[in-house]
């Protein structure tokens, strides 16, 4: 396993402590304030907020609060969704990999790097938070004398059949990646330890 993101559903959940760390700073709004035409907005959210970088050493999620409708029952709903790699929240990098047994511990680390983060949450909450994406990873060691852009420019070469759609990302560092969709799946193979 490599990278998360969980979805926990407020306003009761979590607690931010330093709302001037989001852009826009957040202000929770109740239903009667909303326009009229938020009221009949269609989207999956009203407003975004956005974590820019505390002022904290190590590693912090990507953080965004969503302020939602729900029409049910007429009001405002926040909803938390952090994406982090378990690796770096538990290792401090994405090459060690994880497994099962360190779950407690990703527990752990994820709420000590929310507070961090400026933002409270009980584990109960973290442990039943909803997860709408992982991101499965297997690290291969590759011999001295094949480089890693010989095999992405081998794979992306690949006759595959025409439910799979293949993308070739540059970056700016030198680095690059290539992802193979098909469906809802994608891989993504990359340098690592470039990266890094």
């Amino acid at each position: 396993m490599d990278t998360i993101i969980v979805k926990i559903y407020g306003p009761h959940k979590f607690e931010i402590k330093h709302s001037s760390w989001f852009l826009p700073e957040i202000r929770s709004r109740k239903f009667h304030e909303l326009s009229p035409t938020e009221k009949q907005s269609q989207h999956l959210y009203l407003r975004r907020f956005i974590l820019q970088t505390p002022p904290h050493d190590g590693y912090i999620p990507k953080v965004d609060i969503l302020e939602t409708l729900n029409k049910d029952r007429d009001d405002v709903r926040y909803v938390l969704r952090a994406e982090f790699s378990v690796p770096k929240l538990i290792y401090g990098n994405s090459l060690r990999e994880v497994w099962e047994g360190d779950l407690e511990e990703a527990l752990s680390a994820f709420k000590k790097a929310l507070a961090n983060a400026g933002i409270v949450v009980d584990s109960d909450t973290i442990a039943n938070a909803r997860v709408s994406a992982v991101h499965f990873c297997k690290n291969v060691m590759l011999p001295r004398d094949i480089r890693m852009q010989e095999i992405l420019t081998e794979l992306a070469r690949t006759d595959i059949s025409k439910v799979v759609d293949i993308t070739k990302k540059e970056f700016k560092h030198g680095g690059q990646s290539l992802q193979i969709y098909s469906g809802t799946r994608e891989w993504a193979f990359y340098d690592k330890v470039a990266d890094a």
